[in-house]
């Protein structure tokens, strides 16, 4: 089961969403004690608990195309124009479904995912 770090920016609806379904995550914005935390401590978090980051930073998303290179590091990036919990949460069962049947979080990866498609880059 994937074990997931979901930036501040996430709502609260999707992280009760993907725990629903049995996924292990933690969350920055219900953690006191990483809010506000930086996004170099959170790539560290995830590295150090090999989990998956989902954010809705692109600037996020920079960084984390730079650290893959180098090192094991992994991103779902959600990139929708209007907030829609219902295409979000088809978007990520979808993605979350590649990446266990491809067994992607063995290896550096960024999903980008938006209202028409799904992108995958694999370091």
């Amino acid at each position: 089961m994937l074990r997931i770090l979901a930036d501040e920016n996430i709502h609260s609806e999707i992280i009760t969403y993907l725990e629903d379904r049995g996924y292990d995550v933690l969350s920055i914005a219900q953690e006191n004690s990483l809010t506000g935390c930086s996004d170099e401590q959170l790539i560290q978090i995830a590295q150090k608990e090999e989990r998956i980051i989902i954010s809705a930073d692109k600037d996020f998303g920079r960084l984390v195309e730079l650290n893959a290179r180098r090192q094991k590091l992994n991103l779902i990036l959600l990139r929708y124009t209007f907030f829609d919990v219902g295409k979000i949460k088809t978007g990520l069962d979808k993605v979350i479904r590649d990446i266990e049947s491809e067994n992607l979080e063995s290896e550096s990866f960024i999903v980008v995912l938006d209202e028409t498609k799904i992108r995958v880059r694999r370091y």
